[in-house]
């Protein structure tokens, strides 16, 4: 069967219309992408809160053909195109778990909010999309999905459009007792200000918890880290009204190397770099490179 992953519920109604490979392989953020390929490639499980429609599952599922994925959404529709991507591109059913259900600060009562678009579904109204309904489902924290996990090597991506917070709170038992964890979240200024939070107060959990937090920039390739102020207000104030990805790994695995080469070629101590680079990013290590000039390095 061809890889390939569709884009809407309604392509799904339609005969199913699908995107190409690469879509999902390079993604609308492709630095994030090619992060996640490499980091789950020694990962043991892929949760992914707000699934939506599969990517990054359908990405890690390919990237580790070991990894175990649970995917979470809060309605029916993408998970239903979610699980449909996955069969059509031969992943097996046993390891992937489809979960149904706002994820929280603890499980329980949720009030939540069903739109007209269903990419958009969050416990927080969307600024830009009608809704359909108020609903009050039963929500569930990762603590609560993850509690046999004990020693589990865990890649957790988070994209909830500001209810990040609520969703990291969930996971405070985990983060303690787990060293090998990596995680990607976005961070939305303006639904985080909605939430009546703030990206300091995300950023904030995360070096409680003793993760290294490092923006990621997809135009430039380049991690910064969170860790230096005036990194987060320029991100801030380069994403006002956008969103960017923060990579989080875990103080105890992490390292960070930069590496300078002497071309921008690919001879062969370029390529035998390009080796070294790939085995250091399954690891976790992050890894900066500076060449003297753009080429095919």
């Amino acid at each position: 069967m061809a890889d390939t992953i569709s884009s809407t519920a309604n392509d799904l109604q339609n005969e199913t219309s699908y995107m190409k490979n690469e879509a999902y392989e390079q993604g609308y953020r492709p630095f994030s992408t090619s992060l996640l390929r490499q980091c789950v490639k020694t990962c043991e499980l892929f949760v992914d809160v707000g699934a939506n429609c599969g990517n990054y599952c359908l990405l890690a599922a390919k990237a580790n053909t070991q990894i175990n994925v649970i995917a979470i959404a809060p309605i029916d529709e993408p998970l239903h195109v979610l699980r449909e991507n996955m069969i059509r591109n031969s992943i097996e059913s046993e390891r992937v778990t489809y979960i149904k259900a706002p994820v929280s600060s603890r499980t329980g009562t949720a009030h939540f909010h069903t739109p007209e678009a269903s990419n958009n579904s969050r416990v927080l109204p969307h600024p830009h999309s009608g809704m359909l309904a108020e609903v009050d489902p039963k929500a569930i924290s990762l603590d609560d999905i993850l509690r046999n996990e004990h020693d589990a090597r865990l890649f957790i991506k988070i994209s909830t459009d500001g209810n990040e917070l609520e969703v990291l709170n969930g996971l405070a038992a985990t983060c303690s007792r787990n060293n090998d964890i990596t995680m990607l979240v976005e961070i939305n200024p303006r639904m985080l200000k909605l939430a009546e939070t703030g990206c300091e107060e995300v950023i904030n959990f995360l070096f409680d918890h003793d993760f290294c937090v490092h923006a990621i920039d997809e135009e430039a390739c380049r991690y910064y880290p969170l860790a230096i102020k005036e990194n987060l207000d320029m991100m801030l104030a380069t994403h006002r009204a956008s969103s960017f990805n923060v990579l989080c790994v875990k103080k105890k695995k992490a390292l960070s190397v930069v590496f300078f080469s002497h071309s921008s070629t690919l001879g062969g101590a370029d390529r035998s770099l390009l080796d070294l680079l790939e085995g250091l990013s399954k690891r976790h290590v992050v890894c900066t490179v500076v060449v003297p000039q753009a080429g095919p390095f």
